[in-house]
């Protein structure tokens, strides 16, 4: 038997009252199936791969640029969305400060070649904000435009509708025959030995960033978490459906198979009487 651990002593030696065997760190410890999971445990969140904040980083400055510096509305310095009143009274104020002929009379000196260059530009760049914004009403059924749609977005999307439709459009055959010719061109050596080395090296490349890209999304749960429902969804029902259609069928045969049977006799045969 186990020896038990005797009861704390104080300095008389006498017991401390109410202090029993100490139990064990075991018995303390919640079990780990009754422990409640939190919401991080189920997904683990990951730093992004840091291409992908590199192509994020690119985006969002291109946005920017071509919201806050490029587009119509910034070059006038009008809010949007913008309508024809608004646009003929910003040109107007900014066409005060920078036409050639209106800088003299706005600076009250002679302007410097600096001042009537740069003058000139930003002169040239309202009037073709002017121009395209009066071009945007009046193909518009509104009174008012929005200066940036999304156009980078969609510029966006349709590149990779016609990359998608341009590799739908390509057979088996033509896949095939285009890893083929590659892997020929790398065993041959036929781009030369240099080319076909930086090749290899590309394809390493590419090969590692779509590897982390996917790496990231089983660790953060999304492949893991479509896996599930497409298992549960689809995948889940089938027995009920192969039971509900073959099950009546089987019962139905085996109610016949037991009808059809030749029913046994239950009487047995008197046993004759023993010879005395």
């Amino acid at each position: 038997m186990a020896a038990v651990a005797p009861a704390p002593r104080t300095e008389g030696g006498m017991d401390q009252p109410g202090a029993g065997p100490q139990k064990p760190a075991a018995e303390d410890a919640v079990p780990r199936e009754a422990q409640s999971w939190t919401f991080g445990q189920y997904i683990r969140w990951r730093p992004l791969p840091w291409w992908l904040c590199f192509f994020g980083g690119i985006f969002l400055l291109t946005k920017f640029q071509l919201v806050y510096n490029d587009s119509p509305c910034a070059v006038l310095g009008t809010p949007d969305p913008v309508t024809s009143a608004d646009v003929k009274k910003a040109f107007r104020s900014m066409s005060m400060c920078t036409h050639p002929d209106r800088i003299r009379g706005r600076l009250k000196r002679e302007p410097t070649k600096a001042e009537l260059r740069r003058g000139e530009i930003l002169f040239n760049r309202a009037s073709v904000a002017k121009d395209e914004l009066t071009k945007m009403l009046k193909m518009s059924r509104k009174k008012e435009v929005m200066c940036y749609q999304g156009e980078m977005e969609m510029a966006i999307m349709a590149c990779f509708a016609q990359a998608g439709s341009m590799l739908s459009s390509l057979g088996m055959g033509d896949i095939f025959g285009m890893a083929f010719d590659l892997f020929w061109n790398i065993v041959t050596f036929e781009a030369g030995f240099f080319n076909t080395l930086l090749s290899l090296l590309w394809l390493g490349f590419v090969f590692r960033l779509v590897k982390q890209f996917v790496m990231y999304l089983w660790t953060m749960g999304i492949i893991r978490g479509f896996v599930a429902l497409v298992t549960t969804v689809v995948i889940g029902p089938v027995p009920t459906l192969i039971n509900f259609l073959f099950l009546p069928v089987i019962r139905m045969a085996v109610f016949i198979n037991e009808f059809l049977r030749p029913e046994h006799s239950d009487a047995q045969p008197a046993p004759a009487d023993d010879a005395r």
